[in-house]
């Protein structure tokens, strides 16, 4: 039996039992180790595919370059909150309750037409240059690839809701609620 397709990673798609006694030439050999050298290395190279089905809502979140603070003055929240407006009409993501930190910021967004990798993409290049360049930085502004994760419940929506509006006062307790605007 040749190669058998089950669906998933490239690296599922090869049962190296099954296809080694099917090995009958040095070509189908040679193909076989360069498909399972390439398998071994899409492994761990690739990220899953995100669940953006239009209209889903997400948990978006991301941290600081080396754990850095990713605000540094009023401007830099102004240009991350005016960025979430362009994505707004450039992407169709919607903003419905946002937490930014020091160091960290949480987003709750409604991807409309399914586009939020896009739509951060274009985001976290945006603020890093206009960061950058009123810093003199260089370099990336947040780590690795953002995350994401999919509501999928109304339950689901109001507590992460909920969680990214009292995420400040968790990790201070000290503010009163006046203290945010």
């Amino acid at each position: 039996m040749p190669l058998l397709v089950t669906g998933g990673t490239l690296a599922s798609l090869i049962r190296v039992r099954q296809v080694s006694h099917t090995l009958r030439s040095r070509a189908h050999l040679d193909a076989f180790q360069s498909l399972s050298h390439l398998a071994r290395t899409l492994r761990y190279m690739t990220n899953p595919i995100r669940n953006d089905a239009p209209g889903t809502f997400h948990h978006w979140m991301n941290r600081g370059a080396r754990r850095r603070p990713t605000f540094l003055s009023d401007a830099d929240r102004s240009d991350f909150l005016e960025l979430l407006g362009v994505a707004r009409y450039r992407y169709g993501v919607e903003t419905h309750g946002f937490s930014l930190m020091t160091n960290h910021h949480h987003v709750v967004v409604r991807s409309q037409s399914g586009e939020l990798s896009a739509a951060i993409q274009y985001f976290a290049s945006q603020y890093t240059r206009r960061f950058n360049h009123r810093h003199g930085f260089d370099g990336p502004q947040c780590r690795a690839r953002f995350t994401s994760v999919p509501i999928t419940t109304t339950e689901q929506l109001m507590t992460t809701t909920r969680y990214v509006h009292r995420n400040p006062y968790s990790l201070d307790p000290t503010l009163a609620l006046t203290d945010h605007d």
